[in-house]
């Protein structure tokens, strides 16, 4: 994911817990934003896995704002591996 990553599915307003788990690219810290809403903050360790989960605001967007990224060899900027997540769904992609 890029280090500004924003969200609004159908998913958001489904489920009462939302999360996202993968690996980050290097260290810093996510902050999970709803509007004025600070719902969850997380220090991330490169390449460990971490899951972080958050009450669901009902409505989007939620964003995703890490504080650090990596360009890899395509050039772009990247924060964090995803791998499992319940913010969308591949209905949504």
């Amino acid at each position: 994911m890029a280090p500004h990553a924003a969200f609004a599915t159908a998913n958001i307003a489904r489920e009462p817990r939302l999360f996202f788990a993968g690996r980050p690219a290097c260290e810093g810290s996510v902050v999970v934003v709803s509007g004025a809403n600070v719902l969850a903050e997380a220090r991330l360790s490169a390449d460990r896995s971490v899951a972080i989960e958050f009450p669901s605001p009902g409505r989007g967007p939620v964003e995703l704002r890490f504080s650090s990224s990596k360009v890899d060899g395509q050039r772009r900027s990247v924060s964090f591996r995803l791998d499992a997540t319940n913010l969308f769904g591949e209905g949504d992609l």
